[in-house]
């Protein structure tokens, strides 16, 4: 007898209108724990619409939203992230002045129960949380591989660098899910290497990950399966090589190498 083993994060019938615009269209997507997940498709094809309804900053007008389970539709975001989901945005969303400790301890924030009474009084409670939040921030900096930098200001960092802080903000959450949006956007070769090995490391460590990305030589690396959007509607799910040689995801995306080769 075969066991189904629940998804970890599953949308079902998806959908989100924007006035007449339909930007999600009845999509089904179901991730599997441990798995990473890569979200491709042309610009405009509801991948980043996609990513907010899952985190609670859009509500969808149909469909379902679960996390091992668990209903996300109507949560706030701040409790969805509490549930074990994470993300990060497409253009960097850090506090520039603060160090890199300090970014990743915000992000930490959500998993203490300390109140304004034991912050102002500086109670035993809140000397632990700060403790434990400050040990959690140096164990993610570690993991991206910017420990050696936590005493830096953010805005001091490189593009690439402040890349990777974000994503130890959103792992100081302690998600099952990773959500993470076109992480090597602006990243050089030797950039986009070191994310591959760390969103690896990420997978290993038992996060669940799913990005959507434009990069499709890290897409083809890393990914476990792809699923494709095109106009708001999922054409195309699979295995790497099974999207490459798709043709209806070759005519609305990837194209033909020899496409650039007409004139």
């Amino acid at each position: 007898m075969t066991t189904l083993i629940e998804p970890i994060l599953r949308v079902e019938g998806l959908t989100c209108r924007f006035g007449g615009l339909i930007a999600v269209n009845n999509v089904d997507i179901s991730i599997p724990q441990g798995e990473i997940r890569a979200l491709i498709g042309p610009n405009g094809a509801g991948k980043s619409t996609t990513l907010n309804l899952i985190t609670g900053i859009y509500r969808p007008d149909k469909g379902k939203v679960s996390m091992a389970g668990q209903s996300l539709v109507g949560l706030q975001p701040s409790k969805i992230a509490r549930a074990g989901v994470a993300r990060t945005f497409q253009t960097i969303r850090l506090w520039k002045q603060m160090t890199l400790l300090e970014n990743v301890m915000v992000g930490h924030q959500c998993r203490t129960e300390t109140s304004l009474f034991d912050v102002l009084l500086r109670t035993k409670k809140a000397s632990s949380d700060e403790d434990r939040t400050r040990a959690e921030a140096l164990k993610v900096l570690e993991l991206v591989g910017l420990a050696d930098r936590a005493t830096w200001t953010a805005g001091s960092l490189s593009y690439g660098q402040q890349r990777r802080l974000e994503i130890a903000r959103a792992l100081a959450t302690l998600p099952r899910v990773l959500l993470l949006d076109e992480p090597a956007a602006g990243m050089n070769p030797q950039e986009v290497n070191d994310l591959v090995r760390q969103v690896l490391a990420i997978r290993d460590s038992g996060v669940t990950v799913v990005l959507i990305e434009h990069n499709m030589p890290l897409v083809m690396r890393i990914a476990d399966r792809i699923t494709v959007l095109s106009f708001g509607k999922k054409i195309a799910e699979g295995e790497p090589k099974e999207i490459r040689e798709n043709p209806e995801v070759i005519a609305a995306y990837l194209g033909r190498p020899d496409d650039d080769a007409a004139s």
